[in-house]
């Protein structure tokens, strides 16, 4: 049996992280694999499935890993919440004919009162969730594919449960078309279809409690459009059935303009909320800024009463 003052804590943490479950409802494990692990992705209300040319892919659909040029690292951190903090890291490369890729995402809970029977002893403990994940893609046929394995932890004062779960994924890109295609052809070039099946596989337990991963599957589209020889927009929409909920759609768009090395991006989000009263944003908002190798990136989300999360990103890609 478990002593009183370990289900008390669990008790509390599970609390202090409630928000940081508005994203799945709470009924799932690991709430670090259903937050937003980029700025830019965050930007555009996560959907991410089809987007390319990105190492966070790596998070969101590991075929489109297939589409990073030579290398790229980003890291991310934002206070998410309630005083929790949320941050992800990942590289990537292009190796044996395809790209493998790492990262690491966490979740850190703050600091709570530590009770014995209820009763508080003066002192604190805390928690956190931590999933490492690897991943390869590689292009076949003109279609890619990609899959990766991630370990996930969560800690709670003294207890602990760890589980593996995989993600596989496919992306195919419409080829580019002749002056003398037909119009809907022309119209399609360039057009991503991608879709993922994420975080398959057994239970987390924690203090004697088997909660399943919030398994989810993603269907989406992209397309870039050079608008001006210095403008470029792409738009991004998708599809995601979270296992138990209903379908949520979301879309954005980024506008890009670049001289030189010099690069500005504006981004935008929306996404539908299952529930009128839902705490998880229906509108993002983001920016980048990129010079060389060099990248910042920001994205805002507003959880309407429990505040907003300001998420700041550098990636560099050589």
């Amino acid at each position: 049996m478990l002593p009183v003052r370990t289900l008390a804590v669990a008790s509390l943490l599970a609390a202090v992280a409630a928000p940081a479950r508005a994203q799945d409802g709470g009924r799932h494990a690991a709430a670090v694999l259903s937050l937003p692990a980029a700025p830019r992705a965050a930007a555009l209300a996560d959907a991410f499935t089809a987007v390319g040319g990105d190492e966070a892919s790596l998070f969101y659909s590991p075929a489109q890993l297939a589409t990073v040029r030579g290398r790229g690292v980003s890291a991310s951190v934002e206070r998410f919440l309630a005083t929790t903090l949320l941050g992800a890291a990942v590289g990537a490369v292009r190796v044996a004919g395809g790209t493998a890729a790492v990262g690491v995402r966490s979740l850190q809970y703050p600091d709570a009162p530590e009770a014995q029977e209820y009763e508080p002893t003066g002192r604190t403990v805390t928690g956190g969730e931590l999933a490492v994940t690897a991943g390869f893609a590689r292009a076949l046929w003109g279609v890619r594919a990609g899959a990766s394995a991630t370990l996930v932890r969560q800690r709670v004062a003294e207890a602990s449960g760890q589980t593996i779960a995989g993600d596989v994924g496919l992306a195919w890109t419409v080829p580019a078309a002749s002056a003398t295609s037909p119009l809907p052809r022309r119209a399609l070039a360039g057009l991503t279809v991608a879709g993922a099946l994420q975080h398959l596989g057994g239970e987390l337990s924690l203090l004697g409690r088997a909660s399943p991963l919030p398994r989810r599957m993603r269907v989406g589209i992209a397309r870039p459009t050079t608008l001006t020889p210095t403008l470029s927009l792409l738009t991004t929409a998708e599809v995601v059935q979270l296992d138990g909920e209903a379908a949520r759609p979301a879309a954005g768009a980024e506008l890009r303009w670049q001289r030189g090395h010099l690069s500005l991006d504006a981004r935008g989000g929306v996404r539908r909320r299952l529930l009128r009263d839902e705490a998880m944003p229906a509108h993002t908002v983001g920016a980048g800024l990129g010079f060389r190798a060099v990248g910042l990136d920001y994205a805002y989300q507003g959880y309407a009463a429990l505040g907003a999360t300001h998420r700041l990103g550098v990636r560099w890609a050589p």
